[in-house]
């Protein structure tokens, strides 16, 4: 099925499978065109009832109320779940199916989300998975919005491990020699798709693996079996630790607090890597 998508700034996925019963497949451009529509205009009361309040603490984005109308031809319903520095979540039922609705409240945070929906969809090394998302404008500043899996269980937990989902697709992204085609990797490279620095590195196969290890260990949280590895990769293979520098610090904003503790191990072999100062300046990673 060809995914919706109008152009560079417009929505990005497609819609999740378990909405599209019943939907002609001559019509489902049409319905994700209206879905998308109907939820940038939630999106935009939102922003709306925000400003209303001159930017309240988080305790009191809960008191914003918002009318979803329906989506797909079915009910649905919206209930508030938890917010964080960069946006808010909501639960959102369509028929009878939750989903995560994760709405941005910064308006420069706009690129990483949306640029790793295709990976979530086929990683396994994620939590859940995200579907659709679009950009927005409310006061002539962009914003953003994510449908995504609803994981069952404590309701703020839910938003931490919508989190960690984009953290293991970020750090992986490009990772996979099947990727190739979508241009992420060529020939051993791995390309900032991201777009957030002009940089490139260049990881062989071997390399390519190990990274893929040290995050599986960062995800089981086997703190001891990832201190060898950094160790080893700081005497053998000092790539992989510029690799995970740079993409862990990128996210800086985005990582989950679990996992700072090893952000902050990788910076530390990272600095004593021999590079020189002009490079850090160039690539503005210290600041």
């Amino acid at each position: 099925m060809k995914k919706y998508r109008d152009d560079l700034t417009g929505p990005r996925g497609s819609l999740p499978p378990q909405l599209l019963a019943g939907i002609p497949r001559d019509q489902i451009a049409d319905a994700t065109r209206a879905f998308v529509t109907s939820v940038n205009a939630l999106g935009a009361d939102f922003h709306r009832q925000l400003a209303d309040r001159h930017m309240t603490p988080i305790a009191r984005i809960a008191d914003i109320k918002l009318t979803v109308p329906r989506l797909l031809g079915r009910d649905t319903k919206i209930e508030y779940v938890a917010s964080g520095a960069q946006g808010s979540v909501y639960k959102l039922a369509i028929g009878d199916k939750p989903f995560a609705l994760k709405i941005n409240r910064q308006p420069y945070f706009i690129t990483s989300e949306l640029d790793s929906m295709h990976l979530t969809r086929r990683a396994r090394n994620v939590f859940n998975r995200l579907y659709i998302g679009s950009r927005f404008e409310y006061d002539r500043e962009k914003y953003t919005w994510i449908l995504m899996d609803w994981v069952d269980g404590n309701r703020a937990n839910s938003f931490e491990l919508a989190r960690e989902k984009l953290f293991y697709a970020n750090l992986t992204k490009g990772l996979s020699y099947g990727d190739a085609r979508a241009g992420n990797i060529k020939n051993g490279r791995v390309i900032d798709m991201g777009g957030l620095y002009k940089h490139e590195m260049k990881l062989s196969r071997a390399e390519i693996d190990a990274v893929k290890k040290m995050v599986y260990a960062m995800k089981t949280e086997s703190w001891d079996k990832f201190i060898t590895m950094i160790d080893t990769a700081s005497q053998r293979t000092p790539a992989i630790i510029e690799y995970l520098f740079f993409y862990m610090n990128m996210m800086r904003f985005e990582t989950p607090a679990r996992f700072e503790k090893y952000r902050d191990i990788v910076s530390a072999y990272y600095r004593m890597l021999p590079v020189k100062a002009d490079e850090h300046k160039r690539r503005g990673l210290f600041r």
